[in-house]
C-alpha cells in the first residue's frame, strides 16, 4: 500500500518537475472542432464561452446579461422618478 502511494506521488511529480504537464498552447490542440484553448491550462472551452481558469467555462451571456439588465433597470428607475417629479410639479 505504501509503495503504491509513493509510486503515485512520484508519477505525478516527475512530469511536473520536467515541465511536461499537458497544457494547451494553441486551438489546434483541442480535440473537438468549435473549441478554443484555455492558455496554459489543460482545458478547452466551446466557442462563445470564456475560460475561468479552474477547468470550467462560462458563457459570455452570463457576464453581459446582468450588465445589460442593470442598465435597463437604472434607466427604468430614472424614468419613473422623472415622471413622478413632473406630475408633482403640475399638481
Amino acid at each position: 500500500m505504501n509503495s503504491f502511494i509513493l509510486i503515485s506521488f512520484v508519477a505525478v511529480l516527475f512530469p511536473a518537475a520536467l515541465g511536461q504537464l499537458d497544457v494547451c498552447t494553441s486551438d489546434s490542440e483541442c480535440l473537438l472542432t468549435g473549441y478554443h484553448c484555455c492558455k496554459d491550462t489543460p482545458f478547452c472551452c466551446e466557442d462563445g464561452y470564456m475560460c475561468t481558469g479552474s477547468g470550467t467555462c462560462i458563457s459570455y451571456g452570463v457576464i453581459i446579461g446582468p450588465c445589460v439588465g442593470f442598465v435597463v433597470l437604472a434607466i427604468g428607475i430614472a424614468f419613473f422618478i422623472y415622471r413622478r417629479k413632473c406630475r408633482n410639479r403640475n399638481v
